[in-house]
């Protein structure tokens, strides 16, 4: 003998004894045996529910997310409304204040003419002695410049 040991085939009855075995599985909650035909069908049948479970959990899932994109879509347009018609409001009102301060500019503008030519009038030598001055400095600063 050399020490090797033959795992032993199983016998005729050993095989029987096991098939047996599967074919007498207990599924949970019964307390008789079924068969394995049985026990298939009961595990195809879970197995499907498990799977029609899964689709639904996902398909409300997906559901949900379109909700909320749709929200998020309406949301975001109504904001987006509100800040043109602020914007709207907003630049009509600069409108009508750049209008107040064009007109107030040439009320002002008017003033100071008439003013001037009232000045000119009663002053007319300091006038011209003003404007000899003015125009000698605006010649030296242009001068100046070259």
């Amino acid at each position: 003998m050399t020490g090797n040991k033959r795992a032993k085939d199983p016998t005729e009855n050993e095989v029987v004894e096991e098939v047996v075995v599967v074919e007498s599985v207990v599924v949970e909650g019964d307390a008789e045996p079924v068969s394995a035909a049985d026990a298939a069908r009961h595990l195809k049948d879970s197995l499907g529910r498990a799977w029609s479970d899964a689709k639904d959990t996902v398909r409300d899932v997906g559901d949900t997310w379109r909700r909320s994109a749709s929200n998020v879509r309406a949301e975001t347009k109504h904001a987006a409304s509100e800040t043109r018609d602020t914007l709207g409001d907003a630049l009509g009102g600069m409108g009508e204040l750049g209008e107040g301060i064009a007109e107030d500019t040439l009320d002002l503008a008017r003033s100071v003419g008439i003013n001037l030519e009232r000045y000119v009038q009663r002053h007319p030598l300091r006038s011209v002695a003003i404007a000899a001055a003015g125009g000698a400095l605006i010649a030296l600063l242009l001068r100046g410049r070259r």
